[in-house]
């Protein structure tokens, strides 16, 4: 090793011992240090110094030395090893660490999403607000969206997270349809989560002006999947090329389901509402449609409960402001019923009977015998050319939107039922169904008052030609009892006339 007689040597060597007998054989020095060394770390063992005699054959030191060398390296490359073991197993201990990490934290994300679907059974916009925050955070996106199908068959933009507020409006102005070579289209027509590490080297991706709008490269498309169908898709983008990890693409999926089971729970929920709203619809008609045929049975020969009851009715659920029932005469109309009119509105049809123009609403009801509705009446060719009854109605009623319905008796237009709204706000399809139940209703009411009346009429009739009868009877009799006195028959014609 190139000591000196009098240097002293230090010898490392795992567990390596040298007696002092055979280090005065072979050594050339005087005195050698040995310090024992176990495992790359000093062993608990006093460093000591032995004297050794100065004679040695120089064969010997050099293969002794050689063999030291070499178990030094030895030594050495075991010292490494170790700590090149240690290396690896302390980096695979922060992995399994972060990996737990990241576990939990998507377990805690994953909890969090189903605690707003609990606590929101009917409401959808909390859930996805959420699900976009918490996909976000956790897959390190530089946005990311929530596009839903709607009745138009487009994705139309519901929730978004990072994306620049001038993007947003863009979207929104902007849905996607399937297939249109972007990513959210790829997905729709693919059925299946897209990833897209380099989106300007995906073949598949061609809409570049969406691409100039977001500026994203690295693309991940994930569909919510119902019945086979893509009903949304989540979205995720960073304007760097960087692609996003397996959990961060299974994180993503675990959230599309769990938005597919919000969408589910609102739609169950608004379809039990939608149930227990026409539940109750039905219930109101069936109220109404009984008070009005109670008033109709309840008051024989008179029209005016009825119609003041059918009105309040078709008032409250047609949602109308104001109505009122109509009779024509082939001519004119007048008024019969007046409910809730505004009273400057009310005054002009108790003013005088009403010549309708075929434009109006009475006009084109006579000309079909069938319902009609003015969405909007500042945009109805009556109110355009200015004829009073449209202008009286905008003017003085407050009117925007009004519906009628014909009363029919033979396929004759008698009369009619109209009610009015102050907002333009159209009747539906139900409200139209009802307020045609109830002017038949009407029809039904006047044809019955005409029956009582004219059997009034007829009864009266007969009771006066009963008298009559009773009364010439009356005459004859005296006649017969005086045939030689003039004075009671003639008594008896004057008391019965």
């Amino acid at each position: 090793m190139g000591c000196g007689p009098r240097l002293h040597c230090q010898v490392v060597a795992d567990a390596w011992w040298i007696t002092n007998a055979e280090a005065g054989r072979r050594a050339p020095f005087k005195s050698v240090t040995f310090e024992p060394v176990r495992s790359g770390l000093p062993m608990q063992h006093p460093t000591s110094d032995v004297q050794l005699p100065a004679s040695a054959d120089p064969a010997i030191l050099a293969a002794d030395n050689a063999r030291l060398v070499e178990e030094l390296a030895k030594a050495r490359q075991q010292q490494a090893a170790t700590a090149a073991e240690n290396a690896r197993l302390f980096e695979a201990e922060q992995t399994r660490a972060k990996e737990l990490r990241e576990s939990l934290e998507y377990q805690i994300a994953t909890s969090e999403v189903l605690g707003v679907i609990s606590r929101s059974p009917n409401e959808l916009q909390p859930v996805l607000d959420t699900i976009v925050a918490t996909a976000h955070r956790l897959c390190e996106a530089e946005y990311t969206l929530f596009v839903k199908r709607e009745g138009d068959g487009l994705y139309h933009h519901k929730a978004s997270m990072g994306a620049h507020p001038k993007f947003v409006d863009w979207l929104r102005s902007h849905p996607v349809t399937t297939g249109d070579g972007s990513m959210v289209g790829i997905v729709v027509a693919e059925k299946q989560t897209t990833h897209f590490p380099d989106a300007l080297a995906e073949p598949r991706f061609t809409d570049l002006k969406r691409q100039q709008q977001s500026k994203a490269r690295t693309m991940l498309g994930v569909p919510l999947m119902r019945g086979g169908e893509v009903i949304g898709v989540i979205f995720l983008a960073r304007t760097v090329v960087q692609p996003f990890t397996d959990r961060h693409i299974e994180l993503v999926t675990t959230f599309a389901n769990q938005a597919v089971i919000a969408i589910n729970n609102v739609g169950l929920f608004e379809e039990v509402q939608a149930r227990t709203k026409e539940l109750q619809q039905s219930l109101e008609q069936q109220t109404a449609t009984s008070k009005i045929l109670s008033a109709i049975s309840g008051s024989p020969g008179k029209l005016d409960p009825v119609f003041d009851a059918l009105l309040a009715s078709a008032r409250e659920l047609c949602e109308a402001e104001f109505g009122h029932l109509l009779l024509f005469n082939g001519e004119t109309w007048r008024p019969v019923a007046l409910h809730n009119l505004p009273q400057a509105y009310a005054d002009f049809w108790n003013s005088a009977p009403v010549i309708a123009p075929p434009e109006s609403l009475l006009g084109r009801i006579l000309e079909t015998r069938q319902w009609f509705q003015v969405v909007d009446t500042r945009q109805g060719a009556a109110y355009k050319a200015r004829h009073p009854l449209a202008i009286a109605t905008v003017d003085h009623g407050g009117a925007r939107t009004l519906f009628g319905v014909p009363l029919l008796k033979e396929g004759r237009v008698i009369g009619a039922i109209v009610l009015y709204r102050k907002e333009v706000r159209a009747f539906n399809e139900k409200q139209i169904a009802l307020l045609s139940s109830f002017a038949d209703q009407a029809v039904i009411a006047i044809e019955n008052a005409r029956l009582f009346e004219a059997e009034q009429t007829r009864t009266k009739e007969l009771r006066e030609s009963l008298e009559y009868q009773t009364a010439t009877s009356d005459v004859l009799d005296v006649i017969s009892r005086s045939p030689s006195q003039s004075q009671p028959v003639l008594d008896t014609i004057v008391a019965t006339s």
